[in-house]
C-alpha cells in the first residue's frame, strides 16, 4: 500500500540530484600584463576567463595608483579606453588610446558568469 509513495519520494530525490547543475563560477585564468608584473607602456590589457562571461554586463575600472616623482599622488581614474570581448566571450581587452604613462595601476573588474554569478577582482601591475 505504500510502496507507489515511497517510489514517488525516491523518483524525485533523484531528479533532484541528477537535475541540478554543478557551479563552477567564471574565474580569471590569465592577464595581460600579469599580476605584479612590471612592463613597458602597454596600450592593450587582457584579461582572460574560464568560461565565457556576460559582456554587456561586464565593468572594468582602470586606476593609476602612483606616479613616478610624485610621492603623494592620489589614485587616477583612467578613461582613455574602450572594451571589446573576444569572439569566444572569454576575454575581454582594454584597448588604451595612448600608452599608459610609469607608475602603478590597479585594474578592477567585475562580470557575469552564463550561470549569471558575478565575481569581482583587481590585477595590479606597473608600468616602466
Amino acid at each position: 500500500m505504500y510502496k507507489p509513495a515511497f517510489v514517488f519520494i525516491a523518483s524525485l530525490a533523484t531528479a533532484t540530484v541528477f537535475a541540478a547543475p554543478a557551479r563552477a563560477d567564471v574565474k580569471l585564468v590569465k592577464s595581460n600584463p600579469a599580476a605584479n608584473a612590471v612592463v613597458a607602456k602597454p596600450t592593450k590589457i587582457e584579461l582572460t576567463f574560464s568560461d565565457k562571461i556576460v559582456g554587456s554586463t561586464a565593468i572594468s575600472q582602470l586606476v593609476m595608483m602612483t606616479m613616478a616623482g610624485m610621492t603623494d599622488h592620489q589614485p587616477m581614474l583612467m578613461r582613455e579606453y574602450s572594451a571589446q570581448m573576444s569572439k569566444d566571450g572569454k576575454t575581454m581587452a582594454l584597448l588604451l588610446r595612448r600608452p599608459l604613462p610609469v607608475g602603478t595601476y590597479d585594474l578592477k573588474y567585475e562580470v557575469t558568469g552564463a550561470d549569471k554569478h558575478k565575481i569581482k577582482g583587481v590585477v595590479s601591475f606597473g608600468v616602466k
